[in-house]
């Protein structure tokens, strides 16, 4: 028989103690996968990580959130030994020289102190009235809607129509059986109506122009604007004048 030389013999040691080191760890690490308790690292849910251990909570109804400090704690199975974000197995690594404990990465949840600002704090705006008002409000949870009422427009500004170009007859006097147009602009206004008290009738925007038709007599308009149903109203009037002996230049 050939014997081996000493130093080959206390390399192969050297292996066997390698091995036994390393596949240790990988089947500790197995073990741990397997039930389910050292392969994740956990996350974060429900929040949103700023940094520095910072965190926004999740939003409420109408986006709002709070401000918080995140904590992370770490847990092990049963049996097993919590050192930092590690955790040991105590009864591996006595198995004689070469062999070492088995140490997985425990496992880590992480969690913000920051709660969702209660739906009622919601700050909310009704629809428009006619001139584009708004009132605030705050959300209600059981509705799921806002309590703000849409103003009334009444309380809408009072349209303005100026002197003169604010509405006019061109021409103003003209004569029998012939037409004219009227003419109107206003501000603060959402439609307007004009009267004749020969039985005209017409109904338009803030501002525009309409033929009278053919008339026989002196015919007096009244223009009325008003800002938004049941809003305020202005009024203004015109006189045409029908003279039998107008001629055209």
């Amino acid at each position: 028989m050939v014997k081996q030389p000493k130093g080959s013999a206390v390399f192969e040691i050297l292996l066997v103690a390698i091995f036994t080191i390393v596949s240790g760890a990988i089947v500790g690490g197995l073990i741990g996968c397997a039930i389910g308790l050292f392969c994740s690292i956990g996350g974060s849910s429900g929040f949103t990580p700023t940094g520095n251990n910072t965190c926004v909570s999740a939003p409420n109804s109408c986006g709002q959130t709070t401000s918080g400090s995140i904590t992370t704690t770490y847990s092990c199975p049963s049996g097993y030994v919590l050192s930092g974000t590690s955790c040991t197995d105590p009864t591996s690594g006595g198995g004689g020289k070469g062999s070492t404990a088995i140490t997985v990465a425990a496992d880590a949840v992480s969690s913000c102190n920051a709660t969702p600002p209660p739906d009622s704090q919601c700050s909310c705006s009704s629809p428009a009235n006619a001139c584009g008002q708004t009132a605030v409000g705050t959300f209600d949870p059981s509705s799921a809607s806002c309590n703000a009422a849409t103003p009334s427009n009444s309380s809408c500004p009072a349209p303005g129509i100026p002197p003169g170009s604010g509405f006019s007859a061109t021409p103003s006097t003209i004569g029998p059986n012939q037409t004219t147009t009227l003419n109107w602009s206003a501000t603060n206004s959402t439609s307007c109506t004009i009267t004749g008290d020969n039985g005209f009738s017409h109904t338009g925007g803030a501002s525009g122009s309409v033929t009278t038709g053919t008339l026989t007599q002196t015919t007096t308009f009244t223009l009325v604007c008003e800002d938004g149903t049941g809003g305020p109203s202005a009024s203004r009037t015109v006189k045409v004048i029908i003279d039998p002996h107008y001629q055209e230049i």
